[in-house]
């Protein structure tokens, strides 16, 4: 379904009409995830990646990537924890609202490793190049959880401007995780109420834009 997606060539944040329906989705990080998983597996989530995030959090089904002692991601040991389909989720790619927390502004779905063993990654960037695509979009990309995908900048939306936090990989979803035996420990469920958030980061407009990476 994913190389079926990038084939339109769609530019991040393009609006788009399935064959199969009259309802244009907007597929920027979070839209893309969200129609892929509704495509192939009917399974519903919401529509923005901190709303999305949340939701796997509150149900046990959110999970930290292993670390090394220099706090890089240890890639070897997060290649034996992933499983083909985890959300894959980021912080700090460009500036999110204040009141995110953690600042989540990014999402992709693991699709395992090529032959190669290098880690692949479907959703829709705002650069790069993917299997089919060039300059970003929705497509299959190389998945590095220690690679720069943007950052806080100084002045928003000046990509120019001084970086102030780099972005980072924060750890990966599974849909109904607590049947699956995952040899790690899940994050703790915070105290916080969930109904905080802003209410038009909750809205299943699939016309509502996500943010950007940069």
């Amino acid at each position: 379904t994913a190389e079926w997606l990038a084939a339109f060539d769609i530019k991040y944040s393009k609006a788009w009409t399935p064959p199969d329906s009259n309802k244009p989705v907007k597929l920027d990080c979070s839209g893309t995830v969200q129609y892929l998983y509704s495509k192939a597996l009917s399974k519903i989530m919401p529509r923005d990646s901190y709303s999305q995030f949340n939701f796997f959090r509150d149900k046990g089904w959110l999970f930290d990537p292993p670390k090394l002692a220099d706090n890089k991601v240890n890639t070897e040991e997060l290649k034996k924890q992933l499983q083909f389909g985890d959300l894959l989720y980021w912080q700090n790619s460009y500036n999110v609202p204040l009141d995110r927390e953690p600042p989540v502004s990014h999402v992709m779905i693991y699709m395992g490793m090529d032959e190669t063993g290098v880690m692949r990654a479907a959703g829709s960037n705002t650069w790069g190049d993917g299997m089919i695509t060039k300059g970003g979009g929705p497509d299959i990309y190389i998945f590095d959880p220690n690679q720069k995908l943007g950052c806080v900048r100084e002045i928003e939306g000046d990509k120019k401007s001084k970086c102030l936090k780099d972005s980072a990989f924060i750890g990966f979803a599974r849909f109904d995780a607590e049947k699956q035996v995952i040899e790690i420990k899940p994050k703790e469920k915070e105290d916080k109420n969930p109904d905080n958030v802003n209410p038009k980061e909750l809205s299943p407009d699939p016309m509502k834009p996500d943010g950007t990476t940069q």
